[in-house]
């Protein structure tokens, strides 16, 4: 594919010059080679992106190389006509631009420079004041111009140089007017013995020849990259065409490849069938399964329930009488909480009012009956004996095998209380009450 570059050189008055590349539509594209399609894109970009970036690098190396001249001119300059500009500078700085031309004529400044820059590339110079009055310049014109707000004059009395590279449709220089002109202008400061900056110079060299140059080396360039992508273009073309064969072969093998598939998948789907119809009979089982365990879990939700929400203290043990479980009423009657008391034994209870031969009478009903029942004192976590109502349940496993013992009691200290009030009234009232007539008890209730 046939590529061209356009160079356009475009300028605007008194702007910088600017490279841009355009390139032709891409001709017709087959099917075969749309990959090698993309391949161009990619060349195209590299080609452009190697033009610019060897303009931009070889323009810095001329703004550079310009510059570090413009520089040791000033250097020269300052040193041999500064003091002709000093009056300029330090004396005349608020004068009109009348006075200072006519003072530049006077002691005949615009010789000095023309004579001074004779044989340079220099084409034009301007000399400035602190407050960015232009007090000289080789076009007479200029002289008088506030740059006080200029950025390459604010730089150089910063104390930096500044240059930039101009293209020129028309210009006065030493020797008249000149048309068609690169130039590298600076602003460089100008330093007095104490380096205080006492002024900037700023310095027009002529480039057209550097950049003229440029832009052929920048062609030429261009040229043999743009040959040795080619060849690589072409050769990348033949690639693909090689590619392309290679798939068609492949498509063919492909082809016979995937009706082998289909017979495979064939065989497949018969056994998927088979082991479908088995997995429905085993999810089938499985839900029967689901179904009991879910019931299963209903009936323990319920006891755990009855445990939680019941008015008897419930405690659990294993068959080596270690507590597993205590219920909210336990904790409440007893004071001590379920961290407190799993891993515990009930003796952690005792209230020391019963002696081993009434535990060994509970161990026997237990081991006998499976069951055993009656009152007993116990001791709160405060220290408070107490009575209560104990049943006690012993728990086998499928190998009829004690696993777990499960004891449920009420407090009777209220009815104990009760009792007690019962006896006084009964033993001790007699007197007081005999006097009255008897009291008929509520409908539904019994005495003791």
């Amino acid at each position: 594919m046939l590529l061209a570059t356009i160079i356009v050189d475009r300028y605007a008055q008194g702007g910088t010059r600017e490279w841009t590349t355009q390139a032709p539509e891409p001709r017709g594209r087959t099917l075969r080679s749309r990959y090698f399609s993309l391949s161009s894109l990619l060349y195209r970009a590299y080609r452009s992106g190697a033009g610019l970036s060897y303009q931009h690098l070889a323009l810095g190396d001329l703004k550079f190389l310009a510059e570090g001249r413009n520089i040791a001119l000033t250097n020269a300059f300052a040193n041999a006509l500064w003091p002709n500009f000093a009056t300029l500078v330090d004396d005349h700085p608020d004068a009109t631009a009348e006075v200072l031309r006519l003072h530049a004529q006077e002691i005949h400044l615009q010789d000095l420079v023309v004579q001074h820059m004779k044989g340079t590339e220099v084409v034009k110079v301007k000399v400035y004041a602190l407050n960015g009055m232009t007090v000289f310049s080789t076009d007479p014109r200029q002289t008088g111009e506030d740059k006080s707000s200029n950025a390459g004059f604010l730089a150089a009395r910063r104390g930096r140089v500044a240059s930039v590279l101009n293209h020129r449709d028309t210009m006065d220089t030493f020797e008249g007017t000149v048309t068609d002109l690169d130039v590298i202008s600076s602003y460089l400061p100008v330093r007095n013995d104490r380096k205080a900056i006492v002024g900037v110079i700023e310095i027009y060299s002529d480039v057209t020849a550097f950049v003229v140059h440029l832009e052929e080396t920048r062609r030429i360039v261009i040229g043999i990259v743009f040959g040795l992508l080619a060849l690589l273009y072409g050769l990348l073309y033949l690639l693909v065409a090689r590619a392309q064969g290679i798939i068609d072969r492949q498509s063919s093998e492909l082809e016979a490849s995937l009706n082998a598939l289909e017979l495979a998948n064939r065989e497949l789907d018969h056994r998927v069938q088979e082991r479908t119809q088995a997995l429905n009979e085993t999810n089938r089982n499985l839900i029967k399964e689901i179904d009991v365990r879910r019931a299963a879990e209903k009936q323990l939700k319920l006891a755990a329930e009855v445990f939680d929400n019941a008015k008897e203290g419930i405690m659990i043990t294993d068959a080596d009488q270690q507590i597993l479980a205590v219920n909210d009423a336990f904790t409440r009657m007893t004071g001590y909480s379920a961290d407190e008391v799993v891993g515990q034994t009930p003796r952690l209870l005792n209230s020391g009012r019963q002696d081993a031969a009434f535990y060994a009478t509970i161990w026997a009903a237990l081991t006998s009956e499976m069951h055993w029942q009656g009152e007993i004192w116990n001791r709160r976590k405060n220290g408070e004996v107490f009575p209560e109502w104990l049943s006690i349940a012993a728990v086998r496993d499928e190998e009829a095998s004690v696993s777990h013992y499960v004891a449920v009691f009420s407090d009777l200290t209220q009815r104990k209380a009760a009792e007690r009030k019962i006896d006084h009234l009964a033993f001790y009232d007699i007197p007081h009450r005999s006097a009255e007539p008897p009291a008929v008890a509520p409908t539904g209730c019994s005495t003791r």
